[in-house]
């Protein structure tokens, strides 16, 4: 049986092979063509023959690859090679990955195979291979159809640029690649051929890139769940429509890209300045506001991440005393600040340090347009926002701001109400008539202002949204765009455009407004331009062209809007923070709700297919909610049982729910390595298994470092690891290695399994290995790196590692300062002493240990930047002359994780005369020491999770 159908297979995928060959599109091992109980009776025939043989018969070959795609067929993400083993009995003892692996490589050259691409199939490069020939899991389906629904609008637009234009489409609208279902998007050429095969199908005659048997497979698959044969029935209504349709009314033809130039779908942004606001307060007083545009699409254009930002950090122009982290400028965008007084200058942000490149990128963003004063129209909700221009319209509400006062002959010819007069900002509202006499047009002109006529542009009928920050009206493909028109005057005609067609002419014949249509506008932005031709040819020096900016995009997911329209609000600081820095007090949560409300909350694990697989209940209390409180509910995820939910968890989300007030909830994203760790009590001992999802043990190394010698490493196997070794009574440091990456892990835990005491906290860790040679430096520099990065399970884990760093650290003192520098900083640090003249004295350099301390004595952010001034005091008071030695002593002291040398030797040598010269070295932990005097010792907490 098993011969007959190798042979069948063979020639069907010989048969799609030479069916394809001229589009280049691949074979699928999933195009099999065998009905369902074949199927069934191969899978069965396979495990026959492997007890029967006890190897894999490569005759077969092609039929290994048909049930290996059909293991990948129904996976469901949690065991590859459990589901193959429930699937064929007997693979886990006698079959071999490595075998699957190169029969479907041979697969791939022999049929023209798909190959797996992206960062998931390169880390796990076995399952990913009838995985990816499987095309769609059962349970992606509905995710998949779901995410064509959601993008239905902007694949139309770019369905004519090929699978891999569409596929990297379908991989930036998905989840992070921490999902497996983020995981199949990144087979972006995948992707793309299985949207056209979908979008195609029933289609004419047209070569399909599945098979079509395959292909109705699928379909039928995924359409047993209502909802998903919906969503897919409308993405493919909106997708094949967009293949006809012509636009009947002012829309404007779709322009025929350059020669090497792209369409795209993206909404090009609009490179904005800052505006000034102002908003009424209760009272009836008017508030200045800053409208900030959004900093990342500039930020992004100059290739500028947060390591630039954190050079730097930023205050507003009214601010004094307070900085903020140069990162903070990603979450001021498209915020409201409010603000004191008017800016002195166009520029409105600060920078502590100067920082060309970021100051370039965002020049526009952080300088408000035009000098004083500026012109601020109140529009229909009662804000007033900056206009472009200084011409005011007849009818209309302004509020003028202005740094210098206005003369007083201006304000009463222009019929001013003062709201304010103070220094550097003054606020008056103008209310401009129907009519202008000649004295307030020249009081206008005094102040700076114009005088304009123009059309007047309204929706009508649905009223889309406003997005202040970029002043465009935000408006779905779906919707008509139907405009009301009127002019300050009578209207001969008006002269209608969208974009760049040619305008079309309405005759206006003096009636007071106008309705016309735009018809259904494609995804970008879009401008509307109107000019209203008067009836009377002596204004039309005076008319100006009025625009319309409107962004057409695609519909928001109705499940991504509830959360902000709850009546809770909670935000995480810093925005970025892990999970590991929220249950190390490193991150706090911040929670906003109506007082004397309950609210419970509850931690949700996510598996990889997004859906969740437990949930642990954190309490319960009554807001308002201090830090404390969020401090202690969150401990319960410091237990044994939450370790593993949070290794094998893409995603944790604290959920806070308050009754009918609804739900609030902070994400936090975990990368799920191939690579972990899973901890067991068995039979009154703790075992520990690695977790192996690379799939490449003849690759893979482990070592150990136990709690009790941290410096020494001990040789594991693979194999011992994989089944499951003890762990030492102290708790040991496990180090996985595979491709040139460590995947570190501190486990220690408490013998009892209950809460930790003083007692277990104790550690005494002995640095043997490493001892008193300063040659031996480098090697402690890198146990200090391999600690120093490692994640934690669990509380004890946590406070020994810290335990073990410090012995690193104070090893490191002791060789180049000497033991009894190192007792009297830890004196010093430990407040036992509150002077640090004692310190200054064991340097042995008087002056140079005066400079030191008073240059960085008290100030943290001295350090920053500080390497020039510790080098300038080492040359001048004749204590080292030698660049390279001054500032590696001062990386040492500060920054060991940072050194490194081309050169090793020259390391080493370094390393001897700084231990050698007493002065140097001490000077440089003088600085570390002197610091952090103004600070509360506090100890480091775990940042890993």
């Amino acid at each position: 049986m098993l011969a007959d159908i190798n042979r069948r297979l063979d020639k069907q995928f010989a048969a799609l092979r030479t069916q394809r060959a001229a589009s280049g599109l691949p074979v699928f091992a999933l195009e099999h063509g065998l009905s369902e109980p074949e199927i069934h009776s191969l899978k069965l025939s396979l495990s026959g023959e492997l007890k029967r043989k006890g190897k894999l018969d490569h005759t077969h070959w092609l039929c290994w690859i048909a049930a290996a795609a059909e293991v990948g067929y129904s996976f469901d993400g949690v065991e590859f090679w459990t589901s193959f083993e429930g699937a064929v009995p007997g693979w886990s003892t006698m079959g071999s990955r490595t075998t699957i692996r190169d029969w479907y490589k041979r697969f791939g050259e022999r049929f023209s195979g798909i190959r797996p691409e992206g960062p998931w199939a390169k880390h796990f490069s076995i399952i990913a291979w009838p995985i990816t020939h499987s095309i769609l899991p059962k349970d992606l389906q509905s995710q998949f159809a779901r995410l064509l629904y959601e993008c239905r609008y902007r694949l139309a637009s770019i369905q004519d640029q090929g699978a891999d234009k569409i596929g990297e489409l379908l991989r930036k609208a998905g989840p992070d690649t921490n999902t497996r279902f983020g995981n199949f998007l990144e087979q972006v050429n995948l992707t793309g051929m299985l949207f056209i095969a979908l979008r195609d199908e029933g289609i004419g005659e047209r070569v399909l890139p599945i098979e079509k048997a395959t292909l109705s497979r699928i379909i039928g698959d995924l359409e047993q769940r209502q909802v998903a044969k919906e969503w897919l029935r409308e993405a493919r209504r909106v997708i094949r429509d967009a293949c006809l349709k012509q636009s009947r009314h002012l829309a404007p033809a779709p322009a025929k890209p350059k020669q090497g130039q792209e369409k795209s779908v993206e909404a090009v942004p609009i490179e904005r300045h800052a505006l000034l606001t102002a908003r009424r307060a209760g009272n009836g007083a008017w508030a200045l506001r800053l409208q900030l545009p959004d900093f990342r699409p500039a930020l992004k254009a100059a290739k500028i991440g947060n390591p630039e930002l954190d050079k730097t950090r930023i205050r507003f122009f009214d601010e004094k005393g307070t900085w903020r982290p140069g990162r903070s400028l990603i979450n001021l965008s498209k915020s409201e600040p409010a603000i004191t007084r008017l800016p002195p200058t166009e520029r409105i942000i600060d920078f502590e340090t100067k920082t060309p490149t970021v100051e370039q990128a965002l020049h526009r963003a952080i300088s408000i347009p035009g000098p004083s004063p500026w012109l601020l129209r109140v529009q229909a909700d009662g804000v007033a926002r900056q206009v472009m221009g200084h011409h005011v319209r007849v009818g209309q509400t302004y509020v003028l701001a202005s740094t210098q006062p206005l003369a007083r002959t201006a304000v009463e010819e222009l019929k001013l109400c003062v709201i304010r007069e103070a220094e550097g900002s003054n606020l008056y509202e103008l209310n401009v008539p129907d009519a202008l006499s000649g004295i307030r047009l020249a009081a206008l002109e005094k102040v700076g202002l114009g005088y304009s006529l123009g059309a007047r542009i309204d929706p009508v009928g649905i009223v889309p949204s406003l997005d202040p920050s970029t002043g465009q009206s935000i408006w779905s493909p779906d919707d008509e765009i139907v405009l009301r028109l009127s002019a300050d005057y009578a209207v001969r005609e008006y002269q209608v455009a969208v974009g760049s067609s040619p305008a079309v002419r309405i005759p206006g014949d003096g009636r007071p407004e106008i309705l016309c249509t735009c018809g259904r506008l494609p995804l970008g932005p879009r401008t509307v331009t109107v000019s209203a031709v008067p009836m009377d040819k002596g204004l039309a020096e005076r008319v100006q062209t009025e625009i319309l900016r409107t962004l057409v995009r695609a519909p928001r997911p109705w499940s991504k809007a509830p959360s902000e329209r709850c009546g809770l609000k909670v935000s995480v600081d810093p925005p970025e923070a892990r999970l590991g820095e929220l249950l190390a007090g490193q991150a706090r949560i911040t929670l906003i709700g109506p007082p004397r409300r309950k609210v419970s909350v509850k931690a949700e694990f996510f598996d990889v297919n997004a859906h969740v697989q437990a949930t642990e209940r954190l309490g319960e209390r009554e807001l308002p909610a201090d830090t404390g409180w969020f401090r202690r509910a969150v401990e319960p995820l410091n237990k044994e049982k939450c370790w593993d939910l949070i290794q094998s968890s893409p995603k944790v989300d604290i959920v806070f729910d308050a009754g009918e007030l609804g739900s609030a909830r902070v994400s936090f994203r975990n990368k799920v390595e191939p690579l972990r760790w899973k901890v067991s009590r068995e039979r009154g001992g703790i075992t520990v298994r690695l977790i192996d999802e690379a799939d490449r043990p003849e690759e893979l190394s482990v070592e150990r470092y136990d709690l009790t010698a941290p410096d020494v490493k001990v040789a594991m196997s693979s194999d011992a690891c994989m089944a499951g070794i003890p762990l030492a009574a102290a708790g040991s440091l496990f180090v996985a290695l595979l491709d040139g990456k460590r995947y570190r892990t501190v486990i220690a835990l408490s013998p009892s399994g209950k809460s930790t005491s003083l007692g277990d906290l104790a550690l005494d860790p002995l640095l043997d290995f490493v001892g008193q040679d300063p040659r031996r430096i480098p090697r402690l520099v890198n146990l200090q790196r391999l600690w120093n990065g490692a994640n934690c399970m669990g509380p004890l884990a946590t406070i020994r590692r810290w335990r073990t760093i410090q012995a690193l650290d104070a090893r490191l003192v002791e060789i180049l300062c000497g033991s009894h520098w190192l007792r009297a900083t830890r004196e010093f640090t430990e407040r036992r002493v509150t002077s640090d003249r004692a310190l200054q004295q064991m340097v042995g350099i008087p002056s140079f240990a005066r400079a030191l301390a008073e240059a960085f004595a008290g100030r943290p952010d001295a350090i920053r930047g500080g390497l020039p001034h510790f080098q300038q005091a080492a040359i001048r008071y004749q204590v080292c002359s030698d660049a390279d030695a001054i500032k590696t002593a001062w990386q040492i002291a500060m920054e060991p994780a940072a050194l490194s040398f081309a050169d090793p030797r020259r390391g080493r040598d370094l390393f001897a005369g700084i231990a050698a010269n007493k002065g140097l070295a001490r000077g440089a932990f003088l600085v570390r020491a002197v610091t952090a005097f103004g600070a509360d010792p506090v100890s480091p907490k775990d940042v890993a999770a």
